[in-house]
C-alpha cells in the first residue's frame, strides 16, 4: 500500500503543481481585488497581470516539490526547467508574431509580466532549497538529494 501511494505521489507532482499555482492565482485576485477597490476605480488590471506569473510560477514550484515523497530538490528542478522551458517557448512565439487560439499574442505589462514569472520561479526553487537546508524534510540531506 505504501508503494501505491509513493506512486501516486509522484504521478501528481505536476498536476498537483499546476492546480496549487491555479488556486494561489485565484487568491491572488481576491487580495488585489478587494484591497485595491478600496482605492482606486475602476479595479487596475496591471498588478494582476504582473503578480499573476510569479506567484505562479513560485507555488508551481513550491507545491510540487511539497507533494514529491522524495528527492525534493532534484523534483525542484526538474519543474524549475519545464517552466523555463513552457515560458521560454511561450516567450518567443509572443516575439514572433504567433497567435494562440486564434489571438495574437502580447507580453503583459510590456515585458514584466514573463521576468516575474521566471523571478517567481528562482524564488520557489529557493525556498525548497532553503527548506531542505533547514532541516524541514527530516533527514533529507542537501548534498544527496
Amino acid at each position: 500500500m505504501n508503494r501505491v501511494i509513493k506512486w501516486l505521489r509522484w504521478i501528481s507532482v505536476t498536476p498537483g503543481g499546476i492546480i496549487v499555482g491555479i488556486i494561489s492565482t485565484f487568491l491572488l485576485h481576491l487580495i488585489l481585488y478587494f484591497s485595491l477597490t478600496n482605492f482606486v476605480h475602476p479595479y487596475p488590471e496591471f498588478p494582476e497581470r504582473v503578480l499573476t506569473p510569479f506567484i505562479f510560477s513560485s507555488t508551481f514550484i513550491w507545491a510540487g516539490c511539497e507533494i514529491a515523497p522524495h528527492h525534493k530538490l532534484k523534483t525542484g528542478i526538474i519543474l524549475f526547467a519545464l517552466l523555463i522551458f513552457f515560458s521560454g517557448g511561450l516567450i518567443i512565439s509572443t516575439l514572433t508574431q504567433g497567435k494562440w487560439f486564434g489571438h495574437s499574442m502580447y507580453l503583459q505589462g510590456n515585458g514584466v509580466a514573463p521576468v516575474m514569472g521566471i523571478i517567481g520561479a528562482f524564488l520557489g526553487l529557493y525556498l525548497v532549497r532553503k527548506k531542505i537546508k533547514d532541516g524541514a524534510y527530516g533527514d533529507v540531506d542537501l548534498h544527496a538529494d
